[in-house]
C-alpha cells in the first residue's frame, strides 16, 4: 500500500502515516529477499512441509538471530522524515498520544504498527503470511518481528520488548494468540488488542467492550446540589486535576445524586467521561486495566458504578492502577468499608426543603395552575430537581386527558407517584387505598394518635431541615408501630394514612424476603430499603415480628446469624429516610431495641360492642339494599369478632342475598356469620349465632 493510499486511514495523523510507510518498505524488502532466495509466494503448502531452503535457513540462524533485513535508502530517508515530524512536533493523535504516554521506543512502535498493518487490509495478512513462511499464520510472529525490525532499529536486547512487564506487553497494547502462549518465545504470534486498534484507526472511539462515552449533552442536567456540597466538589476537582487525589466515593442513597455530582465534577475539571461497563467475559483485573487505558489514552475521568462482588483487593488493585494511569476515578454508590483509605468518601445530601421550594416555584412559573400551596408541595414530596421537572410535565399532561388547561393537586400527587414508584419487583406488592377516616372505627385516642402521625409524616421535612432536627436525631425517618390482633384496622389505617399524604404504600411480601440462608434476607431489606428511599412511599411490613423478633442467648451458630440479622434490621430501620409502618399481632415477641426505635406505637384494641355495632354501620356500602329486620345493635352484641371479620361476614351475607334475588336480612348476616365462626374454629351452639 502507497503513502497515498493510507492517507484514507491515517489523514490526521502524520506520525502514523510515515510509520507505516516504513514498517510497510520493510516488509517489502524482506519479500523481496525471500523471493531472491527462491521462496514462492503463491506456494499453498507455504510453511506446511519443510523444504530444502528452509533447512538452510534454520542452520544459518541456530546460533544467532536471524538474518536481518539491510537497511535501503528509501528507510533511510523515512528515518529522516520521522525524525522530522518528531523534531518540529508535528504529531497529533493517536499515535504520539500511544508512543508517549507508554513510553514505547522506536522498535516497540514499529513492533505495534506491524500488527496494525493485517487490520488495515487483508492483503498486509497474506504478505505477512509468506514472510512468516506459513500460509495459516496472518498475524507477525516474535521471529518476523525481530528479524525486520531489529536491525533497522538498533534495538539492543529485543527479546525483552515483549517480555510481561515491558510496556506492549504491561498495558496489555498486544497480545500473544491463546493457543500459543505456551510455545518458545520466537514462534508466537501476537496481535493488537481491539482498544489499541480501534484507538489507532477511529481516534475518539472508546473501546466498547469495557468504557461506555457519555456524551457531554447528557451530562447538562438541572442540579439542585446543595451549597455546601457544591463547594466540596469544586475543591475535589481542584485536587483531582492537580493529582493530589486520584478516587473519590460519591454516595448517596438516590443514583440521580451521584450522577448529578458526577456531571457537576465533569463540568468543573473540563474532562471527558468514560463509565466502565462490567463484562462477564473478560476478568476483573484486565477489564480495569483496559478501561483505565481508555481513560489514559482520552484525557478522560473514568467512573465506575458496580461496587457489588468486588473485594478490597480488587479495590486497592483499581485505586493503584488508576494512580500509575494518571486518570481521575470516581467510583459512584456506598461500596462500605472494602474501599481503600486513600479513596475519598463524599456523602451527596439530597435537595433540602428551601432547595426543593425553589424548585417547584420554578417549575410551576411556566405552566398553568390552580393555586398550589408551594410549600406544602415542597414538603411532602422529596423529589430531587429532575424528578420535579418530570412530575410538573407528565402533571401537565394528566390534566389535558381531563380536558383541562390547569393543572390541579390531584394532578401533581398523581404524577408524583408515577415519577418517585420505586422498582420493589417480588418483594412488595402496591396497595390501593380505598378507605377514609369516616370508615375505620376505633377509639377516639386512637384515631388522635394516627392523625399526629400522619401529620409527622406530612411537616418531617420542615421539622429536620428548617428548624435542625436532623442534627439531634439518629435519623430522617418517621416509623411508627401498630399493635394489636388480626383484623383490627392496621392495614387500613395505614392504607388511610398514605391517602391522607399523597404518598404509595408497598406491603413487604414476607415469603420473598426472609431466608433461610446466610445473609439472603438482609440483602433483600437491603434492596427494599435502598429502593424505597429513591421514591416518595410508605413502606408496610405485616408481621413485623418474623423480622425483628427477641434477640436470644447465642448458643450455637444459628442464634448468632440470627441475633446478627435483627442488629443489621435495627440500623437499616434507623438509617432510612422515608416512612415504614410496622404491624404485628404479637408485640410482646418484638425486640426492645426495635420498639425503641419507632417514633409512634399505636394499639389497636378488640373492638367492644359499641364499636362493632359502628362497624357494622360503616361496614356495608350506601348502594348495598339492606332489609328492615337487619340489627346493627343486635349484631354488635351477639358476635365477639374483629372488624376484619365483620367484614367478611357482611361480603359473604351479600353473595347470599344475590343468590335469593332479594336484599340483605338479618338471617342471611346470621348464616354468613355462622360460616365465619366455623372458619374461625369456634364453637356454634343450636346451630346459629
Amino acid at each position: 500500500m502507497c503513502s497515498g493510499e493510507l492517507a484514507g486511514f491515517v489523514a490526521h495523523d502524520p506520525l502514523l502515516q510515515v510509520g507505516l510507510e516504513r514498517v510497510l518498505t520493510l516488509t517489502r524488502n524482506l519479500a523481496v529477499a525471500l523471493q531472491e532466495q527462491g521462496y514462492d509466494p503463491f506456494d499453498p503448502y507455504l510453511g506446511l512441509v519443510l523444504a530444502k531452503k528452509d533447512i538452510s535457513l534454520l542452520l544459518q540462524t541456530l546460533l544467532s538471530l536471524p538474518e536481518s533485513v539491510p537497511i535501503s535508502p528509501d528507510i533511510q530517508e523515512l528515518d529522516k522524515r520521522l525524525m522530522y515530524i518528531l523534531q518540529e512536533g508535528d504529531v497529533s493523535p493517536p499515535l504520539s498520544h500511544v508512543v508517549g504516554r507508554f513510553g514505547l521506543s522506536l522498535f516497540e512502535m514499529d513492533v505495534l504498527l506491524l500488527a496494525l498493518l493485517p487490520e488495515i487490509s487483508p492483503l498486509h495478512g497474506k504478505v505477512i503470511s509468506f514472510l512468516n513462511n506459513d500460509v495459516t499464520k496472518s498475524r507477525p510472529s516474535v521471529f518476523l518481528a525481530v528479524r525486520l525490525l531489529a536491525a533497522a532499529d538498533r534495538a539492543d536486547r529485543p527479546r525483552q520488548v515483549f517480555a510481561a512487564t515491558a510496556p506492549l506487553m504491561h498495558h496489555t497494547l498486544i497480545r500473544w494468540h491463546k493457543e500459543e502462549e505456551t510455545l518458545p518465545l520466537f514462534q508466537r504470534g501476537y496481535f493488537l488488542d481491539e482498544g489499541i486498534v480501534n484507538y489507532l484507526l477511529a481516534g475518539s472511539d472508546a473501546d466498547c467492550r469495557v468504557v461506555r462515552r457519555v456524551d457531554d449533552a447528557r451530562l447538562r442536567v438541572v442540579t439542585d446540589l446543595l451549597p455546601a456540597t457544591a463547594a466540596a466538589l469544586e475543591h475535589v476537582a481542584f485536587r483531582l486535576l492537580e493529582r493530589q487525589l486520584t478516587a473519590v466515593m460519591l454516595a448517596s442513597d438516590d443514583p440521580a445524586r451521584s450522577d448529578q455530582a458526577v456531571a457537576y465534577l465533569v463540568r468543573k475539571m473540563g474532562m471527558p467521561l468514560l463509565v466502565a461497563q462490567p463484562n462477564g467475559d473478560i476478568l476483573f483485573r484486565r477489564l480495569a486495566r483496559l478501561a483505565l487505558r481508555d481513560a489514559m489514552l482520552r484525557k478522560s475521568i473514568l467512573l465506575w458504578k458496580t461496587c457489588e462482588k468486588l473485594g478490597a483487593e480488587d479495590w486497592q488493585s483499581l485505586v493503584e492502577m488508576a494512580s500509575s494511569y494518571g486518570v481521575p476515578l470516581l467510583i459512584a454508590g456506598d461500596c462500605g468499608p472494602v474501599l481503600p483509605e486513600s479513596v475519598l468518601r463524599l456523602t451527596i445530601q439530597g435537595p433540602n426543603l428551601a432547595s426543593r421550594r425553589a424548585i417547584w416555584t420554578a417549575a410551576l412559573e411556566v405552566v398553568p395552575h390552580v393555586d398550589l400551596e408551594i410549600e406544602s408541595v415542597a414538603n411532602r414530596f422529596r423529589l430531587n430537581a429532575q424528578q420535579i421537572q418530570s412530575a410538573v410535565q407528565a402533571a401537565m399532561r394528566l390534566a389535558w386527558l381531563d380536558g383541562r388547561e390547569r393543572i390541579a393537586r390531584k394532578d401533581i400527587e398523581a404524577a408524583v407517584r408515577r415519577v418517585s414508584s420505586p422498582a420493589l419487583g417480588t418483594l412488595a406488592h402496591k396497595l390501593t387505598p380505598r378507605y377514609s377516616w369516616d370508615d375505620i372505627v376505633l377509639p377516639d385516642d386512637v384515631k388522635e394518635q394516627l392523625r399526629e402521625f400522619g401529620a409527622a409524616i406530612r411537616h418531617r421535612e420542615m421539622v429536620y431541615d428548617a428548624w435542625g432536627f436532623e442534627t439531634r436525631s439518629e435519623g430522617r425517618g418517621i416509623n411508627a408501630l401498630f399493635a394489636g390482633v388480626s383484623g383490627t384496622g392496621k392495614t387500613m389505617a395505614a392504607e388511610i394514612l398514605a391517602r391522607e399524604s399523597g404518598m404509595d404504600i408497598f406491603k413487604i411480601d414476607l415469603s420473598a424476603v426472609v431466608s433461610k440462608y446466610v445473609g439472603e434476607t438482609e440483602k433483600q431489606l437491603r434492596r427494599i430499603f435502598k429502593e424505597a428511599s429513591r421514591g416518595n412511599v410508605i413502606l408496610f411490613f405485616d408481621e413485623a415480628d418474623a423480622l425483628f423478633g427477641k434477640r436470644s442467648e447465642v448458643r450455637d451458630a444459628h442464634d448468632r446469624y440470627a441475633n446478627i440479622e435483627v442488629a443489621y434490621l435495627l440500623q437499616a430501620l434507623e438509617e432510612h429516610t422515608g416512612v415504614v409502618i410496622m404491624a404485628t399481632n404479637l408485640f410482646g415477641n418484638l425486640d426492645s431495641a426495635f420498639v425503641r426505635r419507632m417514633h409512634f406505637v399505636v394499639q389497636f384494641p378488640f373492638p367492644d360492642a359499641a364499636m362493632r355495632q359502628r362497624i357494622w354501620q360503616v361496614v356495608f356500602p350506601r348502594a348495598a339494599p339492606l332489609a328492615a329486620d337487619v340489627d346493627f345493635a343486635d349484631l354488635g352484641k351477639r358476635l365477639q369478632i374483629t372488624g376484619g371479620h365483620i367484614r367478611n361476614i357482611a361480603l359473604s351475607a351479600a353473595f347470599l342475598a344475590a343468590a335469593d334475588g332479594r336484599v340483605i336480612t338479618q338471617k342471611h348476616i346470621r348464616h354468613a356469620g355462622r360460616r365465619e365462626l366455623q372458619k374461625m374454629g369456634k364453637l356454634v351452639e343450636g346451630g346459629g349465632t
